[in-house]
This record gives structure tokens, sequence and C-alpha cells, in this order.
């Protein structure tokens, strides 16, 4: 049995190619050929993004060693930049936030203030703090929506010790470092250069 007169269906069962359709053998060969010329620029991305995460810190601990630091396993983030600032380079810190079991007496906390500040007050007040705690469908809330809370100026105690909680709540769940390149356009201003091809194509576009 030659193997290239068979394709592999979705059940695993192998169907002799005169029986499938023209189209679906095209659809096929498309999805393939794109797929695995993907794979190529992915593995490419991420061997460069290595490299540069490797010189940028020994770039790092060489800038430093006159001074008899090192960079090391710093947290923070570097940003490089050519002499005539035409391009940049930065190693970006993000954390991954999360909040604790105190998160529900920061929002009782909140409910009580409204519940003082808002007598007789249509139900729609209150909605808006109840959309900050509001859960997706993992059971999470939104870490933008709570954190926003924080920059509220508001002069209560009851509101103070809520933020308190908030502040207390907070939990770094984990930590990721991304490679992000900039050009400098005429503006002035810099724009990010899309390492994984996310940005926007033109349809029809040249």
């Amino acid at each position: 049995m030659n193997p290239h007169d068979y394709m592999e269906d979705a059940q695993g069962n192998l169907v002799h190619i005169s029986n499938v359709k023209d189209v679906d053998v095209l659809r096929n060969d498309t999805v393939m050929e794109l797929v695995l010329e993907g794979q190529k620029v992915a593995k490419a991305a991420a061997e460069f993004k290595a490299k540069a995460f490797a010189e940028i810190l020994s770039f790092a601990d060489l800038s430093l060693e006159k001074y008899g630091k090192k960079w090391g396993g710093k947290k923070g983030n570097i940003t490089l930049t050519t002499y005539n600032g035409k391009y940049r380079i930065m190693i970006a810190r993000q954390d991954t936030i999360q909040f604790t079991e105190q998160l529900t007496a920061a929002q009782d906390l909140i409910m009580e203030c409204f519940d003082e500040w808002t007598v007789g007050s249509r139900d729609e007040v209150r909605m808006l703090i109840h959309e900050a705690f509001k859960t997706n469908k993992a059971g999470q809330v939104s870490t933008g929506k709570v954190l926003g809370l924080l920059r509220l100026e508001i002069k209560h105690p009851k509101w103070e010790k809520a933020m308190d909680a908030i502040r207390d709540s907070i939990q770094v769940a984990g930590s990721a470092a991304y490679i992000r390149l900039y050009e400098r356009r005429d503006n002035g201003d810099y724009e990010q250069i899309a390492l994984d091809g996310s940005g926007a194509v033109e349809e029809g576009g040249n």
C-alpha cells in the first residue's frame, strides 16, 4: 500500500485519495503548507528571542562591570537604544496579579459605603461597583477594574479601609519577560515591531 495514495480523516481512517473531493485535497494541502511555514517562522522567532535575551543581559552585565556590579537576575525592564535613536529594544517584565480572599472584605466595605451614600438612589448606581467585582467564566475578577478603584480619591474611613483590603489582597502569581522592538517614526513616536506577526495586514495591500 502506497501511503501517498491515502489521506487520514478526522477519525483516523485512511481514505484513498480517489475518494476525496478535489477541493478537500486542495484545502488540506493549503493548510499544511501554511502551517509548516508558520512553524518555521515561530521557531525562528523563538530562537531570536532567546538570542536577544542572552545578548541584552550580557550587555547589561558588561555595562555595569566598571562599577563592580552585575545585572544578574535582577528584575526590572531594560531598554537599549541605537546611537541615532531610531531603534530601540527592550526586555519588559510583566507580573500576573491575582487576588486573595481578602478582596471579598473590600467588596463588602465598598458596598457599605454605597449603602450610606446612595440612599434612595437608583439601582444603576450600585451596579457600577458590582461591575468592578464581576467575575468571568473562570471565576476571576478584572484586575484592571479592581485596581482602578485604588485611583479614586475618596476620603472616607470605610472606603480607605476597603482600599487597604484590596492592597492586602494583591498577590503576584507569576512573572513573564518579553522582548519588544521599536522603530522611531518621523513624528518622533516609537512604533512596536511585532515579532509574532500579529500586526494587522491590510487585505489586498502590497
